[in-house]
């Protein structure tokens, strides 16, 4: 004997009556930190601006009330909170008080001027001695394994009026190129290999350079658009962030019977960048390797593999 199942429809449901839940406490939502295991990253997160606060502290970095007025200023006009009524709502929302913000926005302001007093020296001199790897191109490329291969497309694009695109989508083996019919986007030459900046530096608009040999393969390239050389400011406030986050990640915190100590050696913070080291980040793009400094709190154990391994992925 057959028996069918009838699906059950929302009108077919019974009505749930949930008694009224009131809203999460502190405890409440530390219980749930706890057991949903996500403890230690906010732990971690508070150690840092810790942290953070205490450098400001050893480099005399302090936030006026003017300046805290015009940062709370500009996050109600960034989030559109335009009236009194309309900030406490939010604070409210956030299950914050006024002065949990006020506190937030100070940590902001002391972390941006922590990175100003760390690096912004050595950002702007960086960008003044090292133009040309703030040089920016929009190009595409079709990357392949075999010279022959690369040959025969560059013929074909060069000699036969072949469509670069369509190769690009049928023969790259770099994953962005071959997504985006060759497009790989712009990028700052502090980015690229050596090779392959060296090829481009001079070449104009929609000319195709190339092959070019790296350990990757062989690139065809096309040059989309140059753009000038500069350093702009969200650029240089990228850098800045990027270094203060390699920075605190080779900052070893230790307990000690007085507290918690940071070690640094020589009794610095911070040493002076290499120009290898900061060239790593130039451009604002993603930190590509571990920091070292002369006078730092960590070693660049692997930081040669680690920014190799960046740039590959970055040019795949």
């Amino acid at each position: 004997m057959t028996s069918s199942m009838q699906r059950p429809t929302l009108q077919s449901l019974p009505a749930l009556k949930l008694p009224p839940v009131p809203p999460a406490t502190d405890a409440d939502i530390l219980a749930y930190l706890r057991r949903s295991f996500k403890m230690a990253r906010v732990a971690a997160l508070a150690e840092r601006d810790a942290t953070l606060l205490k450098f400001g502290e050893r480099f005399g970095i302090t936030v006026s009330d003017e300046e805290l007025q015009a940062a709370a200023d500009a996050f109600r006009h960034r989030y559109k909170l335009l009236s009194a009524s309309e900030t406490h709502s939010w604070l409210s929302k956030q299950k914050i008080t006024a002065h949990d913000w006020s506190e937030g926005l100070k940590m902001e302001q002391v972390t941006k001027k922590l990175e100003e007093h760390l690096f912004g020296a050595q950002v702007d001199s960086h960008y003044l001695n090292n133009r040309d790897t703030y040089k920016r191109a929009a190009f595409s490329q079709i990357l392949v394994s075999s010279e022959a291969e690369a040959q025969r497309l560059a013929h074909a694009i060069r000699e036969e009026n072949a469509s670069f695109n369509a190769l690009a989508l049928e023969h790259s083996q770099g994953r962005i190129s071959r997504a985006n019919a060759g497009f790989v986007g712009v990028r700052f030459f502090g980015e690229l290999r050596p090779e392959l900046a060296q090829a481009m530096s001079e070449a104009k608009e929609g000319e195709i350079v190339g092959p070019i040999q790296t350990k990757l393969g062989y690139h065809i390239i096309r040059i989309e658009k140059w753009f000038p050389t500069e350093l702009t400011i969200a650029q240089r406030k990228r850098m800045l962030a990027a270094l203060l986050k390699l920075t605190m990640a080779n900052i070893e915190i230790t307990a000690s019977s007085d507290g918690t100590e940071l070690l640094a050696d020589n009794e610095s913070f911070m040493g002076e960048l290499s120009e290898d080291e900061l060239g790593q980040v130039a451009g604002g793009i993603l930190p590509l390797g571990v920091m070292a400094t002369a006078a730092a709190v960590a070693s660049a154990v692997g930081a040669a593999n680690a920014a190799a391994a960046a740039v590959d992925r970055l040019q795949e």
